[in-house]
């Protein structure tokens, strides 16, 4: 299919004014700018926007506006003004164009999940893309369109289908957007690199609010840049994958071990991982059951048959006493979509994490150190594997910097009860403060919780000052600023 003809098929939104009834003309929306200064719109130039898109605007009295204000991480209640639920990519420069004008403060919402909250703000406008979710696989490139406002399961589905698999993250809700412009972490990065390294080309809304194309021919230096850039350079309304050839049914396999073995089996894991073929994907967790039982474990997924992944992974199969120790088939699909309820929309998350780009020999003590010290039932550590294809496209390649990390390691915690957030939050901050000092390689854009210059510049290491020198170029003004923010270059 054609890119055209895929565009014009997208997924659209019947239009239906939520604009509050019996409003008077004389009534305005109070909303903020960006920096934070007060902003009054207009009935009328809202009502405007309004019937120049075939989606809804969505403002604060409207009926559906708290389903409308939602975001995946219930850490985070914030009450846009404005909420323009677009519906094809003419809707997201119309509301990029209407905030532009207007001087209001905007946040962008793809398919899904946000660990930092920003694709939501209080008193700004909420571009969101969660209609626009439209997937076309093209069997003879091996490609796939996706739709900005996809979920990784849109893309796991629309592939597997053809027997076609490319990289796409571990919870099939999270939002392809985020993910493919951040980096791109999943099962099958060590066998066919990051999401972002199979994206062929992306359509795109500038800070102008204008459409344009970017990809290894057209607008280059913006290419490099949405890959790893995040959502610095524009809102990316369709993306270009490459898929690969895989059977969509693949092997799991998951040792646990008592916690009193927990030090021999995490030097283990890393002598053997260091080991383990592209078509491993492994990691290494610490952690308590809700009732407070410790242990520690081993898994992961293998791109073959239980037969060919017994055989792989070699040496963990005959190791210690496991609890537990297992290989299956597996359907790929709904491996991904496994942990979606766990993940579920509304509950509260909070992540500390971190690049490792070698295993320091005080590592396993000082993760199992604090884990026992400070016993909480659901608590605990991972550290996944990197390497393989996505360690071997250059550092320059594409603005994402972590070539060389060879674990990524997580404090991610979950919680149902907005009482217990103190108690999480210090628990995930203060075991990330005996972590960090051997954490060397920067963290994964995505989840940033601290937005200084200095760490973000820092974090982009050798590839920052192209970044500056592109947002200069494409976002002079800093009108995409609610991200892992790398700003423009002042006019002297």
């Amino acid at each position: 299919m054609k890119r055209r003809d895929f565009l014009a098929s997208a997924l659209t939104v019947t239009a239906g004014s939520t604009f509050p009834a019996g409003l008077g003309h004389a009534a305005a929306v109070s909303a903020v700018g960006p920096k934070g200064d007060k902003v009054s719109l207009s009935e009328k130039a809202v009502a405007d926007l309004q019937k120049s898109i075939k989606g809804s605007v969505v403002l604060q009295d409207s009926p559906d506006y708290e389903e409308a204000r939602k975001i995946w991480n219930g850490s985070f209640s914030k009450r846009p003004a404005v909420v323009v639920r677009c519906a094809d990519v003419n809707d997201v420069a119309s509301a990029v164009q209407f905030a532009r004008s207007n001087n209001v403060l905007a946040a962008v919402r793809g398919g899904g999940h946000s660990y930092s909250g920003q694709s939501t703000t209080d008193g700004g406008m909420v571009i969101d893309l969660g209609a626009m979710q439209k997937a076309e696989v093209d069997t003879g490139t091996k490609t796939c369109w996706l739709q900005g406002g996809a979920q990784l399961g849109n893309l796991d589905r629309a592939g597997a289908e053809h027997g076609l698999a490319t990289t796409a993250g571990f919870v099939s809700h999270t939002g392809v957007g985020g993910l493919a412009t951040g980096g791109g972490h999943g099962r099958l990065m060590k066998k066919f690199g990051l999401t972002l390294d199979n994206n062929l080309g992306v359509e795109l809304v500038t800070a102008e609010g204008k459409i344009v194309k970017a990809n290894a021919k057209e607008n280059p230096d913006l290419y490099w840049a949405v890959r790893g850039g995040g959502g610095n350079f524009g809102i990316v309304t369709n993306f270009h994958f490459q898929l690969y050839p895989m059977d969509p049914m693949v092997s799991s396999f998951a040792y646990t071990f008592p916690i009193d073995a927990a030090m021999d089996v995490m030097k283990f894991y890393f002598d053997w991982d260091a080991s383990q073929p592209d078509e491993v994907a492994s990691s290494l967790g610490l952690r308590r059951s809700a009732q407070g039982e410790a242990s520690v474990s081993i898994g992961g997924t293998f791109i073959g048959t239980p037969a060919e992944c017994e055989k792989a992974i070699g040496k963990l199969v005959g190791y210690g006493k496991p609890t537990v120790g297992r290989i299956t088939a597996a359907n790929y699909v709904t491996m991904q979509a496994a942990a979606d309820k766990i993940y579920a929309h509304g509950r509260y998350y909070y992540s500390k994490a971190g690049f490792f780009n070698r295993i320091d020999d005080k590592l396993p003590e000082v993760m199992l150190d604090y884990f026992m010290k400070n016993p909480m039932p659901r608590g605990g550590i991972s550290a996944a594997s990197h390497g393989g294809k996505a360690a071997r496209v250059p550092m320059d390649a594409t603005a994402y910097a972590h070539r060389d990390a060879k674990y990524q390691i997580s404090v991610s915690v979950d919680w149902d009860k907005p009482e217990d957030s103190d108690t999480w939050l210090n628990y995930s901050r203060n075991y990330w403060k005996v972590m960090q000092p051997l954490a060397e390689g920067g963290f994964y854009a995505n989840t940033i919780d601290d937005p200084r210059e200095e760490e973000i510049r820092k974090n982009f290491r050798g590839n920052y000052d192209r970044l500056v020198e592109i947002k200069t170029k494409w976002d002079p003004t800093n009108f995409y600023r609610l991200n892992a923010n790398v700003r423009p270059r002042q006019k002297t």
